[in-house]
Order: C-alpha cells, then structure tokens, then sequence
C-alpha cells in the first residue's frame, strides 16, 4: 500500500476512524467462536469415568423365588494408545492454524472492500468537483449568448444548447452526489468523519513510480500449506486405524443386596487387534492421499498464478502510464493554450468563445483522467487482495 501516496492517505483514514463492515466482523466472530471450541477440545483428556447403576429382577429356574437385585459400578477407562492422542492434538492444532488464516483472509476480504469504497467516495468526490466547475464555465457561457443576444445578435440556438449542457451537468453532479452517499452508507460511517481527510482529488505522481514486486507468500498460500498439512494429518490417522488400541480400565462393583461381601474390583488391559474393514480403510488412505495431491497441484497453480499477476500488473501499469502521460501532456498543452487565451484577453482582444473552449476541454480531460485513476488504483487494489498485503 505504501507504493502510492493516494493510497497511503486512504490508509490513514481507515487507521484514524478504526473502520469496519458488519458483515465481515459478525463472519470473523464466528470463526473465532469455532477456535474456543478446538481449544477445548484440545483439553480433552484420554480417559472416562462413569457410575452405572443397574435394578432387575433375578429368579431361580429350579425355585421360582424372584429378588430384587440392586448393583452399582463405578468405572474408569484410560487410552494408552499415545500416538493417537498426540495426533489428535496436532490435529486440532492444524485446525486452529487453518481458522486463524481463515481469520486473516476475511479481513484481507474487509479491507479491500473498504479501501475499494474510500476510492469510490475520492473519486465521486473528485468528479462533483469537476461537474461544480463546470456548471460555472456553462453559465459564464450561456451569460455571453443572453448579452449578445439583447446587443441584437441570434444566440438563441446556442444558448439553448448551453442551459442543455448547464442540465445534463447538474444532473450528472446530482447523481454523483447519490452514488456518494451509497458508498458512504455501505462503509459504515459518516461523510462529515472522513471528508476533510479524503485527498481533494486522485493523484498518482509517475516520478516516484515504485516496481511491483512478487510476495514471498500470501495469505491464500499459506492457508493452501495449511490444509496440506491437515490432509497429512488425516493419512496419517487412517494409517493408525490399523494399529492396535491399547486400553487400561479399573471398576468397582458394589452389590446391595450382597451384605457377606458386597464389594468387588476388577483392573486390566483391552487390546484391540484390528483385522479387517471390508476395505474401508484402504479406501481411506487412497481418499487422503488422493486429497493431498490434490492441495499440492493447487499449491503449484497458486504460486504460478503469484508470479503471472507480477508480470501481467507490470504491463498493466505500464498502459496506465502511457495514457497517463499523454492525458498529462494534453492538459499542459490545454493549460497553456488558457494563460496565452487570458492574456490575450488582458491585451482587449475578443476570445470568449476560444476560452469556453479551452475550459471545457480541460474539464472533460480532468474527468477522464480521473476515470483511468479510479481504474489504475481499482484493479491495483485487487492485485494487493491476490498478495494478502492489506
């Protein structure tokens, strides 16, 4: 952001009134709600305890005597399986990484759309500007028609066609004006917040123009490295599907209606030898690998796609460039053409019409250039989006 001086005034409004999109904000709460639930699924410990109580009626088939039976078991069950829990915790590990870069993308999403909304207001402001001063060049005109007209001369024609261009301008600044006030409803804010900081119109100073140059990594990638590493992950746990589950368990059973002994322990192992799935698991680990080449042709693709957008936004700036300088070169010649017509003028010559002219040429130019601004800095904007330099 810092390659251009326009660009760094709309940052120092975005930092000074601490802008935000409701939208975005209520999506990364969200977001960050799913991390408080992996963090306390990350505290979860291997083990289980429970109390079972357990009421039936036992009879005796030689004797039908039947008794009420009352038994209580209080058990507790440990997973000694350590590759598995410490998996698991890399795992949800990942998981977070991947909802914290989630976190990241949504507001690299929020600030693009609130920069791309600043621009939107400079240039609306800009173009009411230029549509204010045009408006007086049009009556300056349409004025000169009325007094040649009352000396005797047919304006009437003309002067028509002026208060049809003072209209078709002051409806073109009224719905400039509407546009503005969309734009400033969609970020949130308030014009009279931001108006006397917002630059009096677009520039781009081509003397101090600065290289692109390519990221090391953007955010998208490395979210990309992110589920590749989860995708890892998830091999990794259809390999462990196939190992043995070691399990320690201690209970003690309590029989209320035993008065002699009532109470009874029992504590061990469980070992559980997987043998076969029908070819689940198999097909598990297929699936996972399958999903891992995936990320990684995706990886691939992103990074080409990085250095692509370096080379295609080079060539992009420079057309920008080029229409910039020969709209420069245009308005000096304009400009100069006005001081030579104003001295003229000064001398007792009559040059209104040449004036007119003149001023008109030079505000349809500032319009048009001020167009290509919005344009170079909307589609740079985008490239920085691609980058994650926001």
């Amino acid at each position: 952001m810092d390659r251009f001086e326009f660009l760094t005034d709309l940052k120092s409004i975005y930092d000074k009134n601490s802008l935000s999109i409701t939208e975005y904000q209520n999506e990364i709460q969200d977001i960050m709600d799913e991390i408080e639930i992996l963090n306390l699924s990350k505290a979860e410990a291997p083990f289980s305890f429970s109390l079972e109580n357990q009421t039936y009626k036992s009879d005796n088939i030689t004797n039908s005597n039947p008794t009420d039976v009352l038994n209580s078991r209080l058990k507790a069950e440990y997973d000694l399986s350590i590759w598995n829990e410490n998996l698991r915790h890399q795992i949800v590990d990942t998981d977070i990484k991947i909802s914290n870069l989630n976190i990241t993308l949504k507001r690299q999403d929020e600030k693009y759309n609130i920069f791309k909304l600043l621009l939107d207001i400079s240039y609306t402001k800009s173009l009411m500007n230029i549509y204010e001063s045009r408006v007086l060049i049009i009556l300056r005109n349409i004025e000169n028609f009325s007094l040649r007209r009352e000396l005797g001369e047919n304006t009437i024609k003309e002067e028509l066609q002026a208060r049809e261009e003072f209209l078709k301008t002051k409806n073109k600044r009224t719905s400039a004006e509407v546009r503005l006030l969309g734009f400033v409803d969609e970020l949130e804010s308030s014009l009279d917040s931001i108006e006397d900081d917002l630059p009096l119109e677009l520039f781009l100073d081509i003397n101090e123009f600065k290289p692109i140059d390519c990221p090391v990594d953007s955010v998208s990638m490395q979210k990309l490295k992110a589920e590749e590493e989860r995708a890892n992950l998830d091999l990794r746990l259809q390999n462990y599907s196939r190992l043995p589950v070691f399990t320690a368990f201690s209970s003690l059973d309590y029989d209320w209606q035993e008065m002699d002994d009532p109470a009874s322990g029992r504590i061990g192992f469980n070992l559980n030898l997987p043998l076969s799935t029908g070819g689940q698991t198999s097909r598990k680990v297929s699936q996972a690998k399958s999903q891992i080449e995936g990320i990684r042709r995706k990886i691939e693709r992103a990074s080409l796609d990085l250095e692509k957008e370096v080379i295609r936004r080079a060539a992009i700036e420079d057309i920008f460039i080029l229409n910039l300088n020969a709209f420069g070169k245009e308005l000096d010649n304009r400009v100069a053409s006005l001081a030579e017509l104003r001295e003229r003028e000064s001398l007792g010559q009559t040059v209104f019409g040449d004036l007119y002219a003149t001023q008109s040429e030079i505000s349809l130019l500032n319009e048009a250039r001020a167009g290509i601004l919005k344009e170079f800095f909307e589609t740079y904007l985008l490239t920085v989006l691609k980058f994650g330099r926001f």
